[in-house]
């Protein structure tokens, strides 16, 4: 594909893909040509332009409706309190905020997520490309909407885990609550669940108090 591409430029690459035998297509039953869709890749992706947002899972395309007013408060919210931080820590690393890719294998670059929130640690910045983080960060962090939460935690969290996140952190706005789930050495610990006004300190962040009364609307 070249630069950019319309929607049905998009849809028409993927279904001129060769199948696996090689072959272009099968006859249907009415002697018609039937192709099977290949696997969205990043680069797939990355030359859609049509103005909406998606991801890419297990090379499926999904689009992304746009969040709400209350998620993107507590996101903002959020984001604030931990620039603050790292400015002033010496933790250092690079926090940024959707939309920005995560391709989560850069092998074959068919798991494309979009966290709210991410940090790559100093350590780890050698992910971190001009166009997007090819792996794993130290730190995603999902907010939730009505619209996307059962997605959310299903699926991105659970890509998550497999790909090894260190540090994975979900928001829930209309329950108030905040889980934290680090990876240790013999998989992931039981996350650490806070409700309401409750004083979160984090594990990826030493020092770091975070007063979730802060963070509702």
């Amino acid at each position: 594909m070249r630069a950019s591409a319309s929607w049905d430029e998009f849809e028409q690459s993927l279904l001129q893909a060769p199948l696996p035998d090689g072959s272009a297509s099968v006859q249907g039953a009415a002697h018609q040509p039937v192709f099977r869709k290949r696997l969205v890749t990043y680069a797939d992706y990355a030359a859609l332009d049509n103005g909406k947002r998606y991801q890419v899972f297990s090379g499926m395309l999904v689009a992304e409706p746009a969040p709400t007013t209350y998620h993107q408060q507590v996101v903002v919210r959020l984001v604030h309190r931990l620039k603050s931080y790292i400015d002033q820590a010496p933790v250092g690393g690079l926090l940024l905020v959707s939309p920005v890719d995560v391709i989560l294998d850069p092998a074959e670059q068919i798991e494309v997520l979009q966290p709210d929130i991410v940090w790559v640690s100093p350590e780890r910045m050698d992910i971190v490309k001009k166009a997007a983080i090819f792996g794993t960060p130290d730190l995603v962090v999902e907010v939730l909407s009505p619209s996307n939460a059962r997605r959310d935690r299903l699926e991105k969290v659970g890509r998550y885990r497999r790909f090894g996140v260190a540090h994975i952190w979900v928001l829930d706005p209309e329950r108030r609550l905040f889980e934290e789930e680090v990876r240790a050495e013999e998989g992931y610990v039981s996350p650490r669940t806070y409700m309401d006004s409750e004083i979160v300190q984090p594990r990826c962040f030493p020092g770091l108090l975070l007063s979730l009364s802060e963070l509702w609307p």
